[in-house]
């Protein structure tokens, strides 16, 4: 099992595989065992599909809710789900977040997204002795890949 990376109100944490928690808690707060599952307010369902399914090689399952068709997908041990904007009462052009993908291949799911209809942010490049670039979604969520260990 691959470790998760994911960027939280702009801070990168990490959680390997068998731990619980990247969080301390609190005196007051709860603590956070893990994510398990993201929602995206997408505009464009069609071209989120095939972005995400084309880089990530995953297939989608529909699901029905509230009269609409959401789509599913298991990636990494986290579920990512889209619904649509109007479901989800969102009027957005870009997030505010940043999704962290760790990934086998940094260039091959970078080339992937870009010819997926991605939007290059940042070209692929080495740092603290790592590929990592990011780049836009068809929706406009920006997404970061980082190479695995």
């Amino acid at each position: 099992m691959n470790p998760l990376f994911f960027v939280l109100a702009g801070f990168a944490y990490f959680l390997s595989p068998g731990s619980t928690s990247v969080f301390t808690k609190s005196q007051e707060g709860v603590e956070v065992i893990t994510i398990d599952k993201i929602t995206i307010a997408v505009g464009n369902m069609e071209q989120m599909l095939k972005f995400y399914s084309q880089v990530f090689g995953v297939e989608f399952r529909p699901l029905a809710f509230a009269g609409e068709t959401l789509q599913s997908v298991k990636i990494g041990n986290m579920e990512l789900l889209f619904c649509s904007k109007s479901l989800a009462k969102v009027d957005a052009d870009h997030n505010t977040i940043q999704l962290r993908f760790v990934v086998e291949d940094v260039q091959k799911a970078f080339a992937a997204g870009l010819a997926n209809g991605g939007k290059q942010i940042n070209a692929v490049q080495m740092s603290e002795g790592r590929l990592h670039g990011s780049l836009r979604d068809p929706d406009n969520n920006s997404l970061e890949f980082i190479q695995s260990n």
